[in-house]
């Protein structure tokens, strides 16, 4: 008998993932993740759209991970379908940043994907100043 999304990721670490996976099973989709703020997402975009299939999801989803003296810590997240292939960009949005609760999410997102689709390859990640990586993977994977 198959776990469902929610009870796989509710064995993880970052608050409400099991909450967000319910509710949103585009992270557990996630192929590639790029860091990327909004500005290069959309440089991104204007640059790479015309020469891949790019298919944005409208908006973007508010991932809360906790809170440091007093101050929410918030990653956002953007997903599109690229050549067939879910990619997720995020980017710390709060004015405080725990750069060991971006890495925690981001490596709780990469086990989410891999117990949702047993047997695929890790989650690739990298930065928008080397996006053509994902772009690579996207064409051989």
């Amino acid at each position: 008998m198959h776990e469902s999304l929610a009870d796989v990721a509710a064995r993880f670490r970052v608050p409400r993932l099991a909450e967000i996976a319910a509710a949103d099973p585009r992270f557990a989709q996630v192929e590639y993740m790029i860091e990327a703020d909004d500005f290069a997402y959309k440089t991104l975009c204007r640059q790479w759209s015309s020469y891949t299939n790019w298919e944005a999801d409208q908006g973007s989803c508010l991932v809360g991970l906790g809170i440091l003296i007093g101050c929410n810590v918030n990653v956002n997240a953007r997903f599109v379908r690229l050549n067939g292939h879910t990619v997720m960009f995020y980017w710390a949005s709060s004015d405080l940043v725990d750069r060991r609760m971006v890495n925690s999410f981001v490596e709780e997102v990469r086990n989410l994907a891999l117990a949702a689709r047993p047997g695929s390859t890790p989650a690739g990640k990298t930065d928008a100043s080397n996006f053509q990586d994902c772009v690579s993977f996207c064409y051989r994977g």
